[in-house]
């Protein structure tokens, strides 16, 4: 669906066609069904934002299960009873998204993996460690990652969010990733990664700074043997089409898990030898979504294309990361270029976005020839392809669809 007005005029209709059925119809389930449209929070709040303008509906917060929950409704409506058949759907529904929360974090260090065994041969030093108490290595945080990835000379904790919110910087999970980055004294490189269904731009320009990455991977996945009867309340609630499920994860040596038996395993109350080291869990990566495994992908190989530049180099090797990030930023987002055609847009963008290299012109066939040098080295290491005379980034997308880095 196109931007602007056209997505606003649809949630609005979305929304009175609800409150059509029901007098009271909740906000995260109208959020999450507007976004199988492609019409996503923030549109889809300001259409309800324009609709409380205008006098056509009104907010309720109502008592769902013990905690606050926001409804909309018609001004003139009342509260519902308790015992209505949204709110016990809700209830539902809120069960299921926190046991996807837990088949989340499963599902993404299988596809962490799945990306080792295609990179771990190519660059040292890499690796992928499962949920599980890590104080030595995180210089003891206060907090136990979802995953950790291990580039060369960074550690990189993962934290994952399988939920229905859209996250921002007012969320619990941002202040995870704030509490795993780097040490104020930079003794100890952390720059954290969050994977989830979508957030917004100040969360990601956030992460940005703390030299993280945030992958939205655009789906929720369940855990499909987990779950006999939420399609009827998928039904209910107008979310059958955002849920996405795929069985459970198999080792290679046949142990099914089904995502509270990871969690179980950072805990100490499972054996983490099921599924490390990460040949474990490479097989299960068939089962999930390309979108997924590849948006997951671009995000990791971003990252170590990002970890370049804090290298120990010389400025000249430093000049030409900044335009290599760019490289690697458009081939995730355009596909394949010619050598020449990509090296020459990553220097428009690099020399826009850095004023530093505004001001060493002179020095740029001796940056680019850098850059040359270095996308030889990404090529080497499969972190790009070359193929008919193109540069690519191998199997991925990028994993921040919405934003120009």
């Amino acid at each position: 669906m196109s931007s602007g007005r056209g997505p606003i005029q649809f949630a609005k209709q979305i929304a009175l066609r609800r409150l059509d059925s029901h007098p009271a119809w909740p906000r995260t389930a109208y959020r999450l069904e507007c976004e199988a449209a492609d019409v996503y929070q923030d549109e889809s709040g300001q259409a309800l934002k324009e609709l409380k303008d205008n006098g056509e509906i009104d907010r309720k917060d109502i008592n769902v299960g013990g905690t606050q929950r926001v409804y909309f409704t018609r001004p003139e409506t009342p509260i519902p009873e308790p015992e209505d058949e949204i709110q016990h759907a809700v209830r539902q529904f809120e069960a299921f998204l926190t046991t996807c929360g837990y088949f989340g974090n499963l599902v993404t260090y299988v596809a962490l993996c799945k990306i080792h065994d295609e990179l771990g041969d190519y660059i040292t030093g890499f690796d992928v460690l499962p949920e599980a108490p890590r104080p030595y290595l995180l210089n003891n945080p206060g907090r136990e990652p979802d995953a950790v990835v291990l580039l060369p000379d960074e550690k990189v904790p993962i934290e994952v969010y399988n939920g229905g919110d859209y996250l921002g910087t007012n969320t619990r999970k941002h202040s995870q990733l704030t509490d795993l980055s780097t040490n104020p004294d930079g003794s100890l490189p952390t720059n954290p990664i969050l994977v989830n269904h979508r957030s917004d731009d100040d969360i990601k320009r956030s992460v940005r700074n703390m030299n993280g990455l945030v992958i939205d991977t655009g789906l929720i996945l369940a855990c499909e043997n987990k779950h006999d009867g939420i399609q009827d309340v998928l039904e209910t609630l107008h979310l059958e089409r955002r849920i996405d499920f795929v069985p459970e994860m198999e080792t290679a040596d046949g142990v099914a898990l089904d995502g509270s038996d990871y969690d179980d395993l950072s805990r100490g109350q499972a054996d983490v030898d099921i599924i490390h080291p990460p040949s474990k869990l490479t097989p299960a990566a068939d089962d999930l979504p390309d979108q997924f495994l590849q948006r997951i992908r671009g995000g990791i190989q971003l990252q170590y294309v990002n970890s370049i530049y804090r290298e120990d180099h010389a400025p000249m090797t430093s000049d030409a990361c900044f335009v290599l990030q760019e490289i690697y930023n458009i081939l995730l987002r355009e596909g394949g270029h010619t050598r020449q055609r990509i090296i020459d847009k990553g220097w428009d963008k690099a020399t826009d976005r850095y004023r530093r290299l505004k001001s060493v012109e002179q020095r740029k066939p001796a940056i680019l020839d850098e850059t040359q040098s270095l996308l030889n080295r990404l090529r080497d290491e499969r972190i790009i392809t070359e193929r008919n005379g193109e540069l690519h980034a191998r199997r991925a997308e990028h994993p921040q669809q919405d934003l120009t880095f």
